[in-house]
Protein backbone atom coordinates (compact mmCIF):
# COMPACT_ATOMS: atom_id res chain seq x y z
CA UNK A 1 0.00 0.00 0.00
CA UNK A 2 1.77 3.21 -1.25
CA UNK A 3 2.01 5.42 1.92
CA UNK A 4 0.51 8.77 2.50
CA UNK A 5 3.36 11.15 1.59
CA UNK A 6 3.54 8.67 -1.80
CA UNK A 7 0.41 8.36 -2.37
CA UNK A 8 -0.01 11.58 -5.28
CA UNK A 9 3.20 10.09 -7.28
CA UNK A 10 1.52 6.78 -7.37
CA UNK A 11 -1.86 7.62 -8.25
CA UNK A 12 -0.17 10.52 -11.27
CA UNK A 13 1.99 7.41 -13.01
CA UNK A 14 -1.77 5.55 -12.99
CA UNK A 15 -0.31 2.80 -10.87
CA UNK A 16 -3.41 3.02 -8.42
CA UNK A 17 -6.89 1.16 -10.30
CA UNK A 18 -9.65 2.21 -8.86
CA UNK A 19 -12.90 -1.17 -10.01
CA UNK A 20 -16.32 -0.93 -10.17
CA UNK A 21 -19.22 -3.34 -11.15
CA UNK A 22 -21.99 -3.07 -13.23
CA UNK A 23 -24.91 -4.68 -15.38
CA UNK A 24 -22.15 -4.78 -18.31
CA UNK A 25 -19.13 -5.69 -16.53
CA UNK A 26 -16.64 -4.64 -14.59
CA UNK A 27 -14.63 -0.47 -15.32
CA UNK A 28 -11.72 0.02 -14.01
CA UNK A 29 -9.45 3.53 -14.18
CA UNK A 30 -6.34 4.80 -13.34
CA UNK A 31 -7.48 8.17 -13.70
CA UNK A 32 -6.26 8.23 -17.13
CA UNK A 33 -8.46 5.42 -19.01
CA UNK A 34 -10.88 3.60 -18.51
CA UNK A 35 -11.14 0.15 -19.08
CA UNK A 36 -14.12 -2.52 -19.69
CA UNK A 37 -13.66 -6.43 -18.86
CA UNK A 38 -16.20 -8.88 -17.81
CA UNK A 39 -16.24 -10.76 -14.23
CA UNK A 40 -14.21 -13.81 -15.21
CA UNK A 41 -11.55 -11.27 -17.22
CA UNK A 42 -11.28 -9.39 -13.88
CA UNK A 43 -11.31 -12.23 -11.49
CA UNK A 44 -7.90 -13.86 -14.24
CA UNK A 45 -5.71 -11.06 -13.81
CA UNK A 46 -6.98 -8.36 -16.52
CA UNK A 47 -5.90 -5.32 -14.61
CA UNK A 48 -2.21 -6.62 -14.72
CA UNK A 49 -3.05 -6.66 -18.91
CA UNK A 50 -4.55 -3.09 -18.97
CA UNK A 51 -2.05 -1.47 -16.84
CA UNK A 52 1.03 -3.27 -15.80
CA UNK A 53 1.94 -0.71 -13.38
CA UNK A 54 -0.22 -1.65 -10.94
CA UNK A 55 0.57 -1.45 -7.35
CA UNK A 56 -2.55 -0.88 -5.61
CA UNK A 57 -6.33 -2.04 -6.86
CA UNK A 58 -9.47 -0.32 -5.02
CA UNK A 59 -12.94 -2.13 -5.45
CA UNK A 60 -15.60 -1.40 -3.18
CA UNK A 61 -16.69 -4.11 -0.16
CA UNK A 62 -19.98 -4.89 -1.31
CA UNK A 63 -18.62 -6.59 -4.59
CA UNK A 64 -16.23 -8.94 -2.87
CA UNK A 65 -17.87 -10.62 -0.66
CA UNK A 66 -19.29 -13.86 -1.72
CA UNK A 67 -21.85 -13.95 -4.58
CA UNK A 68 -25.07 -15.81 -4.11
CA UNK A 69 -28.34 -17.22 -5.48
CA UNK A 70 -30.24 -14.09 -4.64
CA UNK A 71 -26.91 -11.53 -4.86
CA UNK A 72 -26.97 -8.03 -6.70
CA UNK A 73 -23.98 -6.20 -5.82
CA UNK A 74 -21.13 -9.59 -5.87
CA UNK A 75 -19.45 -10.54 -8.69
CA UNK A 76 -17.45 -13.58 -7.67
CA UNK A 77 -18.61 -16.93 -6.55
CA UNK A 78 -16.39 -18.10 -2.94
CA UNK A 79 -14.16 -20.66 -5.55
CA UNK A 80 -13.74 -17.61 -7.36
CA UNK A 81 -12.77 -15.27 -4.74
CA UNK A 82 -10.04 -17.94 -3.95
CA UNK A 83 -8.84 -17.81 -7.29
CA UNK A 84 -8.93 -14.03 -7.55
CA UNK A 85 -6.73 -13.70 -4.70
CA UNK A 86 -4.11 -16.49 -6.14
CA UNK A 87 -4.68 -14.26 -9.10
CA UNK A 88 -3.60 -10.67 -7.49
CA UNK A 89 -0.24 -12.02 -5.73
CA UNK A 90 2.14 -9.28 -5.93
CA UNK A 91 -0.20 -6.05 -5.49
CA UNK A 92 -2.76 -4.99 -2.34
CA UNK A 93 -5.83 -5.24 -2.87
CA UNK A 94 -8.33 -3.03 -0.75
CA UNK A 95 -11.57 -2.66 -0.04
CA UNK A 96 -13.85 1.01 -0.09
CA UNK A 97 -16.45 1.10 2.28
CA UNK A 98 -19.50 0.88 0.05
CA UNK A 99 -21.77 3.15 2.06
CA UNK A 100 -19.51 6.44 0.92
CA UNK A 101 -20.40 5.45 -2.32
CA UNK A 102 -23.26 8.09 -2.72
CA UNK A 103 -21.80 10.82 -0.83
CA UNK A 104 -18.86 10.25 -3.21
CA UNK A 105 -20.44 10.56 -6.57
CA UNK A 106 -22.75 13.58 -5.07
CA UNK A 107 -23.92 15.48 -7.94
CA UNK A 108 -20.91 15.62 -10.28
CA UNK A 109 -21.00 11.65 -11.03
CA UNK A 110 -23.73 9.41 -12.16
CA UNK A 111 -24.42 5.91 -10.97
CA UNK A 112 -21.80 4.24 -13.48
CA UNK A 113 -19.67 6.57 -12.81
CA UNK A 114 -18.04 5.68 -10.13
CA UNK A 115 -14.81 4.28 -10.39
CA UNK A 116 -14.20 7.70 -11.91
CA UNK A 117 -15.64 9.29 -8.53
CA UNK A 118 -13.83 7.25 -6.38
CA UNK A 119 -10.51 7.99 -7.86
CA UNK A 120 -11.48 11.64 -8.20
CA UNK A 121 -12.42 11.86 -4.44
CA UNK A 122 -8.70 9.81 -3.44
CA UNK A 123 -6.68 11.70 -5.72
CA UNK A 124 -8.11 14.90 -4.34
CA UNK A 125 -9.81 15.03 -1.08
CA UNK A 126 -8.85 13.88 2.19
CA UNK A 127 -9.62 10.41 1.85
CA UNK A 128 -9.21 7.22 3.91
CA UNK A 129 -6.17 5.99 2.37
CA UNK A 130 -3.80 3.88 4.03
CA UNK A 131 -4.79 1.82 7.32
CA UNK A 132 -8.50 3.24 6.75
CA UNK A 133 -8.74 0.68 3.81
CA UNK A 134 -9.70 -3.23 4.59
CA UNK A 135 -7.61 -5.53 2.89
CA UNK A 136 -9.17 -7.90 0.57
CA UNK A 137 -7.86 -11.75 1.82
CA UNK A 138 -10.08 -14.65 2.14
CA UNK A 139 -11.04 -15.59 5.36
CA UNK A 140 -9.29 -18.33 7.75
CA UNK A 141 -11.89 -20.80 8.97
CA UNK A 142 -11.09 -20.11 12.34
CA UNK A 143 -11.75 -16.05 11.41
CA UNK A 144 -15.57 -17.32 9.93
CA UNK A 145 -16.44 -18.77 12.72
CA UNK A 146 -15.71 -16.05 14.85
CA UNK A 147 -18.06 -13.93 12.22
CA UNK A 148 -20.84 -16.10 12.24
CA UNK A 149 -20.51 -15.88 16.00
CA UNK A 150 -20.98 -12.39 15.60
CA UNK A 151 -23.21 -12.79 13.56
CA UNK A 152 -25.49 -14.87 15.33
CA UNK A 153 -25.34 -12.39 18.06
CA UNK A 154 -26.03 -8.94 16.04
CA UNK A 155 -29.28 -11.16 14.94
CA UNK A 156 -30.47 -11.84 18.12
CA UNK A 157 -29.59 -8.42 19.12
CA UNK A 158 -31.57 -6.88 16.37
CA UNK A 159 -34.94 -9.43 16.94
CA UNK A 160 -34.77 -8.31 21.03
CA UNK A 161 -34.50 -4.52 20.12
CA UNK A 162 -37.22 -4.28 17.94
CA UNK A 163 -39.38 -6.40 20.39
CA UNK A 164 -38.69 -3.73 23.06
CA UNK A 165 -39.21 -0.99 21.14
CA UNK A 166 -42.30 -2.03 20.10
CA UNK A 167 -43.04 -2.52 23.51
CA UNK A 168 -42.17 1.07 24.37
CA UNK A 169 -39.14 0.03 26.35
CA UNK A 170 -41.35 -1.27 28.79
CA UNK A 171 -40.09 -4.87 29.38
CA UNK A 172 -37.75 -6.63 31.64
CA UNK A 173 -34.66 -5.76 29.73
CA UNK A 174 -35.24 -2.11 29.82
CA UNK A 175 -36.35 -2.82 33.87
CA UNK A 176 -33.10 -4.45 34.04
CA UNK A 177 -30.79 -1.59 32.70
CA UNK A 178 -32.83 1.12 34.25
CA UNK A 179 -32.37 -0.59 37.74
CA UNK A 180 -28.16 -0.54 37.06
CA UNK A 181 -28.73 3.06 36.00
CA UNK A 182 -30.49 4.36 38.92
CA UNK A 183 -27.46 3.33 41.03
CA UNK A 184 -24.46 3.41 38.77
CA UNK A 185 -22.18 6.73 38.96
CA UNK A 186 -21.65 7.82 35.48
CA UNK A 187 -19.90 10.99 34.25
CA UNK A 188 -21.37 14.29 32.34
CA UNK A 189 -20.42 12.82 29.50
CA UNK A 190 -22.83 9.69 29.80
CA UNK A 191 -25.12 11.74 31.33
CA UNK A 192 -25.70 13.52 27.83
CA UNK A 193 -25.58 10.69 25.71
CA UNK A 194 -27.98 8.47 28.25
CA UNK A 195 -30.14 11.63 28.50
CA UNK A 196 -31.13 10.04 31.96
CA UNK A 197 -32.54 11.75 34.29
CA UNK A 198 -34.52 10.84 37.85
CA UNK A 199 -36.59 13.61 39.00
CA UNK A 200 -37.48 14.11 42.59
CA UNK A 201 -40.97 12.73 41.90
CA UNK A 202 -40.30 9.87 39.95
CA UNK A 203 -40.00 11.23 36.26
CA UNK A 204 -38.08 9.81 34.32
CA UNK A 205 -36.00 10.58 31.22
CA UNK A 206 -33.73 8.51 29.43
CA UNK A 207 -32.20 8.05 25.42
CA UNK A 208 -34.12 4.12 24.92
CA UNK A 209 -32.08 3.69 21.72
CA UNK A 210 -28.62 4.41 23.38
CA UNK A 211 -29.13 2.75 26.70
CA UNK A 212 -30.61 -0.53 25.51
CA UNK A 213 -28.77 -0.77 21.79
CA UNK A 214 -25.73 -1.95 24.55
CA UNK A 215 -27.50 -3.29 27.44
CA UNK A 216 -28.69 -6.16 25.22
CA UNK A 217 -25.32 -6.39 23.47
CA UNK A 218 -23.78 -6.88 26.91
CA UNK A 219 -26.69 -9.28 28.10
CA UNK A 220 -28.58 -12.48 27.45
CA UNK A 221 -32.46 -12.37 27.32
CA UNK A 222 -31.94 -14.25 30.52
CA UNK A 223 -30.40 -11.51 32.20
CA UNK A 224 -26.93 -13.66 31.85
CA UNK A 225 -23.64 -11.68 30.56
CA UNK A 226 -22.97 -12.52 27.42
CA UNK A 227 -19.40 -14.30 26.51
CA UNK A 228 -17.24 -13.54 22.94
CA UNK A 229 -16.06 -16.96 21.05
CA UNK A 230 -13.06 -17.40 23.83
CA UNK A 231 -15.43 -17.41 26.68
CA UNK A 232 -14.74 -14.46 28.25
CA UNK A 233 -17.33 -11.77 29.33
CA UNK A 234 -17.67 -9.64 26.19
CA UNK A 235 -15.30 -6.67 25.82
CA UNK A 236 -14.80 -3.54 24.18
CA UNK A 237 -13.52 -5.35 20.97
CA UNK A 238 -15.85 -7.78 20.95
CA UNK A 239 -18.33 -5.19 21.30
CA UNK A 240 -17.49 -2.98 18.34
CA UNK A 241 -17.23 -6.30 16.48
CA UNK A 242 -20.93 -7.24 16.90
CA UNK A 243 -22.07 -3.00 16.66
CA UNK A 244 -19.85 -3.36 13.27
CA UNK A 245 -18.88 -0.04 14.69
CA UNK A 246 -16.75 0.84 11.62
CA UNK A 247 -16.99 1.80 7.63
CA UNK A 248 -18.09 -1.45 6.58
CA UNK A 249 -20.90 -2.22 7.75
CA UNK A 250 -23.50 -3.81 5.50
CA UNK A 251 -26.22 -5.64 7.66
CA UNK A 252 -25.33 -3.93 10.86
CA UNK A 253 -28.54 -4.52 12.20
CA UNK A 254 -30.66 -2.51 14.97
CA UNK A 255 -28.22 -1.61 17.24
CA UNK A 256 -25.81 0.33 14.97
CA UNK A 257 -28.96 2.35 13.00
CA UNK A 258 -29.90 3.18 17.02
CA UNK A 259 -26.17 4.22 18.00
CA UNK A 260 -25.04 5.84 14.76
CA UNK A 261 -28.55 7.35 13.00
CA UNK A 262 -30.67 7.90 15.40
CA UNK A 263 -28.36 9.40 18.35
CA UNK A 264 -24.97 10.89 16.42
CA UNK A 265 -25.92 11.95 13.49
CA UNK A 266 -29.38 14.33 15.07
CA UNK A 267 -26.18 15.32 17.63
CA UNK A 268 -23.84 15.95 14.60
CA UNK A 269 -26.63 18.01 12.90
CA UNK A 270 -26.87 20.10 15.26
CA UNK A 271 -23.40 20.39 15.62
CA UNK A 272 -23.47 21.72 12.00
CA UNK A 273 -26.00 24.48 12.17
CA UNK A 274 -25.24 25.93 15.36
CA UNK A 275 -27.58 24.22 18.22
CA UNK A 276 -25.78 22.04 19.79
CA UNK A 277 -22.49 24.52 21.38
CA UNK A 278 -21.23 21.26 23.59
CA UNK A 279 -18.70 20.31 20.92
CA UNK A 280 -16.37 22.33 18.67
CA UNK A 281 -17.34 19.95 15.52
CA UNK A 282 -18.62 16.28 14.57
CA UNK A 283 -15.42 14.87 15.08
CA UNK A 284 -15.12 16.36 19.01
CA UNK A 285 -19.02 14.60 19.13
CA UNK A 286 -18.29 11.27 17.66
CA UNK A 287 -15.15 11.02 20.29
CA UNK A 288 -17.56 11.69 23.24
CA UNK A 289 -20.09 9.40 21.67
CA UNK A 290 -17.47 6.28 21.47
CA UNK A 291 -16.61 7.44 25.17
CA UNK A 292 -19.85 7.06 26.48
CA UNK A 293 -20.57 3.33 24.67
CA UNK A 294 -17.32 2.75 26.28
CA UNK A 295 -18.09 3.57 29.70
CA UNK A 296 -21.71 2.72 29.39
CA UNK A 297 -20.28 -0.86 28.38
CA UNK A 298 -17.97 -1.20 31.52
CA UNK A 299 -20.87 -0.12 33.93
CA UNK A 300 -23.32 -2.49 32.68
CA UNK A 301 -20.01 -5.38 32.80
CA UNK A 302 -19.02 -4.04 36.01
CA UNK A 303 -22.98 -4.78 37.20
CA UNK A 304 -23.13 -8.15 35.47
CA UNK A 305 -22.61 -10.32 38.71
CA UNK A 306 -26.16 -8.72 39.62
CA UNK A 307 -28.10 -10.04 36.84
CA UNK A 308 -29.96 -13.11 38.35
CA UNK A 309 -31.60 -9.94 41.31
CA UNK A 310 -31.69 -7.78 38.82
CA UNK A 311 -33.71 -10.25 36.91
CA UNK A 312 -35.87 -11.29 39.96
CA UNK A 313 -36.97 -7.49 40.17
CA UNK A 314 -34.67 -6.04 42.88
CA UNK A 315 -31.74 -3.32 42.80
CA UNK A 316 -28.17 -3.99 42.66
CA UNK A 317 -25.78 -2.16 44.90
CA UNK A 318 -23.78 0.89 43.60
CA UNK A 319 -21.33 0.20 40.55
CA UNK A 320 -19.09 2.96 40.69
CA UNK A 321 -17.31 3.59 37.01
CA UNK A 322 -13.72 2.52 36.68
CA UNK A 323 -11.52 4.81 35.88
Amino acid sequence: MPALATKDMEMKQGRVVVADAEKQGIVMTNGQREVWVSPADFMNGAVFREFPDVTLLLIEAAHMAERKKYSLAQILTAEQLVLFQKNHVGIEVRLLPEMLAKKIRGDEFERQDSAQAWWHYINTAQAPVGRHLMRFRIMTPEELAIEEAANEQRFDLTVRLNVERYDKYTGKDSQRALAILDTATMSENLLYWTGYYRGPRGGLKWRETFVMSIYMAVYNEDGSLKTSPDGRVIGRRWLWKVLKMHPYHRKAGTARSNLMHHVLRNVEIRVTDGRETRFADCQAARASFRQAIKELHRIFVNAGSYAPAIAAGSTPPATPVAA
